[in-house]
């Protein structure tokens, strides 16, 4: 290894890291991804394509952060507006209003809010509130007679009026809410819902926002608190393009919606289909859900979960019992953290949690990021991002070197390597010759990749469970 991460771990350390730098660098070599980051509390490492650095700003590569959106941004804003009762707060039921807002609404929406009752924002971080998995949110986007509500701006968005606006969150949340398992007994059944995290997002609206006044102050204000740099689909739609390349096979069906010209995005937008539509509309009044849409570093995401893994502990101590036996869980999901409980997500998992003791809470997104904590003494947290929904035409690959970037101890170092030799060699560089190389291969950027290639993405997940495992060693 090289720089200051020779000084900053242990001989053993170095073996550890040098073996998984290799084995990602292999995963990139069989195009399973082009950018990685990964670190926990002692280091961060990164890795990518010089051209991806086009739009990059720091020294670490942006990602789409996927279902990541749902604890560092849901999660966080709520437990921000009152760190002190968060757990109190999160029990408390839910009434139609706090999901509807203070204006009027449609007899039929507020039955069908009261037939998903009791609801609470444990029941939505936890997956508990009955709401369905998935809907296209565009359908809020048409009335009954099937036309659309949204007038296509030159720019590529949708605008709607401020009435027009009221119809389409009234008609997404009657459907969400009357597709609602209603029976309590099957309600607390965990059915992973990206639309009760909408709902969360008019929720925290209609109770929190007010402490900030806008979305994007909260989450500059969440940036304040953390020392982050996150940014929203919604919110700054514009900034997507700052991320690693991964040309979704599904952009924001503006074509469909009625819009005449589709805007050029070399690097896309949001991977998630409903999030990219939502940045869609209303740019001067953002539409925002917390289930996708945020994006961020690697030194983004370990000062969000450094943040979290204190008040877990707290939480894990606090004479109300473990998070995992508490209102604010069920079998799989604590808070807005899940828990590798079951097939379903033990084997992404660093470990299993059947001992439970100390437990480990996490979260991993479709885009191929994950993080998990241990709220022990320790404060031990580790975070994995990958871009696998990126598709490069590796026949142009050689082209272009592949730089890394090494931090720990607020120490930077830089290195290169060769695309197209066989072995995984790096060769340290000074910081000017680093920004050099990343500033100039950056021409015909779109040349070398593919985005029509709609083969199902990689699995990551043994990857996540053997580079999680190996950074427990090095945190």
């Amino acid at each position: 290894m090289i720089g200051s991460i020779n000084s900053a771990l242990s001989k053993e350390g170095l073996a550890t890291l040098t073996e998984l730098v290799t084995q990602l660098e292999k995963h990139v070599q069989e195009g399973h991804f082009t950018a990685w980051s990964l670190g926990n509390s002692a280091i961060k490492v990164s890795a990518f394509f010089a051209d991806e650095a086009r739009h990059h700003q720091g020294v670490h590569p942006v990602f789409d952060l996927g279902s990541l959106t749902k604890p560092l941004f849901g999660g966080m804003l709520f437990i921000l507006k009152d760190p002190s009762s968060w757990q109190q707060r999160g029990q408390v039921r839910l009434s139609p209003t706090e999901f509807l807002g203070p204006g009027p609404s449609s007899p039929e929406l507020v039955s069908a809010v009261r037939r998903a009752e009791p609801l609470s924002f444990a029941s939505l971080f936890n997956h508990s509130s009955g709401l369905p998995a998935w809907t296209w949110f565009g359908r809020g986007l048409f009335n009954k007679k099937g036309q659309s509500l949204a007038s296509p701006q030159t720019d590529g968005t949708l605008h709607l009026t401020a009435n027009k606006r009221s119809s389409f969150r009234e008609t997404l949340l009657k459907s969400m809410f009357n597709q609602a398992i209603s029976s309590p007994k099957k309600q607390a059944e965990v059915r992973y819902s990206d639309c009760g995290y909408y709902a969360l997002a008019r929720a925290l609206e209609n109770t929190c926002l007010s402490h900030w006044g806008s979305w994007q102050l909260a989450l500059n204000a969440l940036n304040a608190e953390l020392g982050s740099s996150f940014f929203h689909a919604s919110l700054s739609p514009a900034h997507t393009q700052s991320a690693v390349p991964y040309f979704p096979y599904i952009v924001t069906q503006r074509e469909y919606l009625g819009a005449s010209t589709r805007v050029a995005r070399e690097f896309g937008a949001a991977l998630d289909t409903n999030a990219n539509l939502l940045a869609a509309l209303c740019p001067e009044d953002p539409e925002v859900s917390c289930h996708a849409g945020l994006f961020g570093t690697i030194s983004d995401v370990e000062a969000a979960v450094g943040y979290f893994s204190p008040l877990l502990f707290q939480a894990e101590h606090s004479g109300l019992g473990s998070l995992q036996e508490t209102p604010l869980s069920n079998a799989r999901f604590s808070f807005c953290f899940d828990t590798p409980t079951g097939s379903n997500s033990l084997s992404a998992w660093p470990e299993d949690n059947e001992a439970k003791r100390p437990p480990i809470f996490g979260h991993l997104g479709y885009t191929g990021t994950s993080f998990w904590m241990k709220p022990s003494p320790q404060l031990q947290h580790n975070t994995l991002l990958t871009n696998r929904t990126a598709r490069r035409s590796l026949r142009r690959a050689p082209e272009c070197p592949r730089l890394f970037v090494f931090e720990a101890a607020s120490e930077l170092a830089y290195a290169k390597r060769d695309f197209d030799k066989s072995s995984i060699e790096l060769s340290e560089l000074g910081s000017d010759d680093w920004q050099e190389i990343r500033q100039s291969a950056t021409e015909d950027v779109t040349l070398h990749w593919n985005d029509s290639d709609c083969n199902p993405f990689p699995s990551v997940n043994e990857l996540r469970r053997t580079v999680g495992r190996a950074l427990w060693k090095l945190s």
